[in-house]
Parts: structure tokens; sequence; C-alpha cells
């Protein structure tokens, strides 16, 4: 009944896959894996795809269409040292990177006051903020206060920010470490703000296994990553 619906309104003509949001038992695994973290999203609100890379570029993509469409500014802010494929990225979109140099004494990763310092004033942009809380390159895990404190203060100056957590590698520390920087994912004021990117390449040891998904409790960039995905064949 769906598919004649949308075959009627002719969106079938303009959508190569309708049907995008990947293979249910494999989004339910996804589900499943950071249900074990008390990091609740439904399956409406995971989206497979072919990588965790690519994952990163459908955020990209989805943050970029946003700005157009509202005629807003938008930008990349990438902590050093860092997963460098993600500004290659921005790049070929165009999209403005903002790199902020980290440092030990921080665990990786920017603190309040260093973004506060870098945004300055309060505004509308449509800003990504990349965080690895299993932090890629340097095998370093966040420290959690500075993590939820810097988390608060982007959204404060950035309120219509996207948190792209990279969350890959997650599986191989503690867990009682990644249990806390996932609890500063899941505060209220910061969850409808954050975009997972999950791959499970690294959770099987088999780096050519290319699946990957991503989460979002915002209806609004959901919509956004199944359009993209309805332009591919996204059987996953």
């Amino acid at each position: 009944e769906e598919r004649i619906t949308l075959w009627e309104n002719k969106i079938a003509f303009s959508r190569y896959e309708l049907e995008a949001k990947g293979y249910e038992p494999l989004r339910q695994e996804y589900k499943k894996f950071l249900d074990n973290y008390y990091l609740k999203y439904t399956l409406e609100q995971i989206i497979l795809t072919h990588s965790g890379v690519e994952s990163l570029y459908k955020t990209l993509l989805a943050a970029d269409y946003i700005a157009e469409h509202k005629k807003l500014k938008v930008n990349l802010i990438f902590p050093t040292p860092g997963f460098t494929p993600i500004t290659q990225q921005a790049d070929l979109l165009k999209i403005p990177i903002i790199k902020v140099q980290t440092f030990i004494e921080n665990k990786y990763f920017v603190t309040a006051e260093m973004l506060k310092k870098l945004l300055k004033n309060k505004n509308n942009d449509i800003s990504v903020l990349y965080v690895t809380p299993a932090n890629n390159p340097t095998s370093t895990v966040y420290d959690s206060k500075i993590f939820s404190d810097a988390l608060h203060e982007f959204i404060k100056l950035r309120p219509n920010g996207i948190i792209l957590s990279d969350l890959t590698y997650l599986e191989m520390i503690d867990e009682k470490s990644a249990q806390k920087v996932i609890d500063c994912l899941k505060d209220k004021n910061i969850f409808n703000h954050v975009v997972i990117s999950m791959s499970m390449s690294k959770i099987f040891g088999y780096p050519r296994l290319r699946s990957g998904a991503l989460y979002t409790a915002d209806p609004k960039i959901y919509e956004i990553f199944f359009k993209i995905n309805q332009t591919i064949n996204a059987t996953l």
C-alpha cells in the first residue's frame, strides 16, 4: 500500500530505493549494541550505511543541506589530532573547517573554555562538532567531566549545532569508561543534538566488513538521511 501511494505521488520517479532504512534485523543488532550502554534509540531512529566513514560524510551532507535551506552558515569543528578523512570530506563539500589543537592534559579534547574563545558569541550557525570518545587515533578515552562541560558549552553557543559522535572503537575500551562518555551523550539537553556514527567492522575484528549505521533522535535530520539513502541502493 505504501509503495502504491508513493508511486501515485510520483516520488518513485525520483528515488532509486524507496525502503532506504536498511535491513531491519541488522538495524536491530545496532540497536541492541547501544542498548547495552542504556542509550536508547528506536528502530525508526537508526539508518544503515555502507561504512562508518560513509556515515560521517552523510552527516556533513545533512548539515550542509540544513544550512543552505535555512540560509545559515555551516562549519566543521575538528579537534586535532583526529580522524582526518572527515576533513577531506568537508573539503569536498566546501564546508569550512575549524581545527582546534588539543592536548594530553585534557585527554585530547576541547574544553568548554576553548570552545567559548573559539565560538565567541551565540549564533544559529549549523556547526558540526566532531567527537571521538574512544579517540581514534590517540587511543585516549575522553575525560567525562571535560566532555560534558564542552558539550553543554557548545549547545549554549550553537543551539542549532550537531554533535557528531563517532563511536567506532567504543567496544574496545573498558565498560566503565565507555559508560561515562555515553552518559554525557544521554543528557536531556544534549541528546537531540547528537548524531552517532557506528561501524561493525571493528566489533568483529574484520576491517573489510563494511557496515555502518547512523542514529539520531532528531526527525528532521533522520528525514534527510532517509532522502540521501533513497538515491542509492540502501538494501544492506
